[in-house]
């Protein structure tokens, strides 16, 4: 039959004391050491690429907001250029319609005037065709009458 003793053996606890000691000594140095190094690197290397891509945005944001307002300025020049080119090429249209305005006057001026000419030559000749005329309505009124005056 086996025999039963619970009673420790002091030689043999203090072999799997050390067995425990040095396996612990070796896990520690050979799995746990470089999992908490590669860990702790990794962390670092997170945290430096996250404060990067924090600076890298900051930036973004500071040139975005540049860009913003390069775009409201030059927006804003634009529409001054826009108005003022606006407002040239109306007084440009003002002064084509005023100078075709005094044109067209002159013109018309000058066709009344040709016309009030005509007309008075026209009225004079018509006064002068009237007595004419009436003077030969009246000889030949007076021939048919043989009247003689």
């Amino acid at each position: 039959m086996a025999d039963f003793n619970l009673m420790p053996v002091p030689k043999v606890l203090i072999v799997q004391v050390g067995i425990f000691i040095a396996n612990t000594f070796v896990i520690k140095k050979l799995v746990l050491d470089p999992y908490r190094k590669l860990k702790e690197r990794r962390q670092a290397l997170t945290e430096r690429r996250h404060q990067q891509a924090q600076q890298r945005m900051q930036e973004l944001n500071t040139k975005l907001t540049n860009l913003r307002a390069r775009r409201q300025q030059k927006l804003a020049e634009l529409a001054a250029w826009r108005r003022q080119q606006q407002e040239q090429d109306q007084q440009q249209r003002l002064e084509a319609l005023r100078t075709a305005h005094t044109k067209s006057e002159t013109k018309i001026s000058a066709k009344k005037k040709a016309i009030k000419k005509e007309f008075d030559q026209e009225f004079a000749n018509s006064i002068n065709a009237v007595d004419s005329l009436s003077e030969q309505i009246l000889a030949k009124i007076l021939q048919r009458t043989d009247w003689k005056a």
